[in-house]
């Protein structure tokens, strides 16, 4: 129970992988109604990927539910594990991607600034707006 099992570790990245393809996909046409253009929708779907905060709130869950148990099961015990070993993983793979994701996309993607009659001006001053507090929060996180 003290060592990391490879075929968790194996099966929580691939799925991860397969998640944030999804969660990328999805996030783009999800705000493909709005006035953002091109640029702007694929800022939001790198902005959507860093998600850390739920699965450090919920991940030790499924353990300690196994370790409170008048018995504890060394089934659940294991299982309990495996899903805060996952959890750990997905804001250790996530969390970092996400963040370099907005710092190295904002300037390319984002605009500032007024946008005269351009549609989806507001849309550029907030996503950039977004990525600067993004990136601010992320290295507050990191210290």
């Amino acid at each position: 129970m003290g060592t990391l099992d490879g075929s968790t570790v194996g099966l929580g990245v691939v799925v991860l992988v397969i998640g944030l393809t999804i969660r990328i996909i999805v996030s783009f046409f999800a705000v493909s109604c709005s006035d953002l253009n091109l640029k702007e929708r694929l800022f939001v779907a790198l902005a959507w990927l860093p998600k850390a905060t739920v699965q450090a709130a919920i991940g030790p869950v499924a353990l300690d539910q196994a370790k409170s148990m008048n018995e504890p099961d060394p089934e659940k015990l294991d299982l309990g594990l495996k899903v805060l070993t996952i959890a750990v993983l997905v804001i250790l793979i996530t969390a970092p991607i996400g963040a370099i994701a907005i710092m190295l996309s904002a300037p390319r993607l984002l605009e500032k600034g007024d946008s005269g009659g351009s549609s989806g001006g507001q849309g550029r001053e907030a996503g950039a707006a977004a990525a600067e507090e993004g990136a601010s929060l992320k290295s507050q996180q990191s210290t």
